[in-house]
């Protein structure tokens, strides 16, 4: 979109920080009790499932499964679980539909939205 739309700014990609225990770097993590942030470390640790059934399982089964590993810890509500292409962001039906998919996730603790996402 920005080289599109603006194509005298370039964009730069850098790595997500991240916490000891995996949670992405946030100011709203000062909102979470010390429980659901201990806890919100499944939501990466679910994004690496992910990587590692890459091509195992079909995509819309990989968002299945980090879907119901976030959820099986309360309060975590999840908004959603997308698989994309990274250089494009159009999702993916297929595996064989990106040279670098990417996962996208969204998640409510308590009343705190958690987003993140992770290279496949």
């Amino acid at each position: 979109m920005a080289k599109a739309l603006h194509p005298d700014i370039i964009v730069t990609g850098c790595p997500t920080l991240r916490e000891p225990n995996g949670l992405a770097m946030s100011s709203r993590n000062v909102r979470l009790s010390n429980t659901v942030r201990h806890d919100a470390s499944i939501i990466y640790k679910a994004m690496q499932h992910a990587a590692q059934l890459k091509n195992i399982l079909p995509v819309y089964e990989v968002c299945s499964q980090v879907r119901s590993m976030i959820e099986e810890i309360a309060p975590f509500k999840v908004e959603y679980v997308e698989i994309a292409d990274a250089v494009n962001l159009q999702s993916l039906q297929q595996w064989s539909d990106s040279q670098s998919p990417r996962i996208f996730v969204a998640v409510f603790a308590d009343d705190v939205r958690l987003i993140d996402n992770a290279a496949l």
